[in-house]
Parts: C-alpha cells; sequence; structure tokens
C-alpha cells in the first residue's frame, strides 16, 4: 500500500506531473482496481486449497 509518507508516492507524483491531490487520486484508483483483481484471484483459489 502506498501512503503519502513514502518515497514511492512522491516518485510517483512528480513522474507523472501531477498535484498531489491528483496524485492522490491516482494511487487510490490503482490500489483499488489492483484490490479488487487480488480478492478475485484469491477466492477461487481458496475453494480449491
Amino acid at each position: 500500500m502506498i501512503h503519502v509518507t513514502t518515497t514511492t508516492f512522491w516518485l510517483l507524483q512528480s513522474l507523472l506531473g501531477q498535484s498531489v491531490r491528483g496524485a492522490l487520486k491516482s494511487v487510490t484508483v490503482g490500489v483499488s482496481v489492483a484490490s479488487v483483481v487480488a480478492i478475485l484471484l484469491i477466492l477461487p483459489m481458496s475453494l480449491l486449497f
């Protein structure tokens, strides 16, 4: 998970050329999509094992 206090957040913000507010929105959407994809992959696997 990326937080505002991590170097990764500030690196992404500067590479994307966004404001802090825009970077927060981008990171939030990215983390949300990654979470949904992960749960959709984990749930079927949990039924098999």
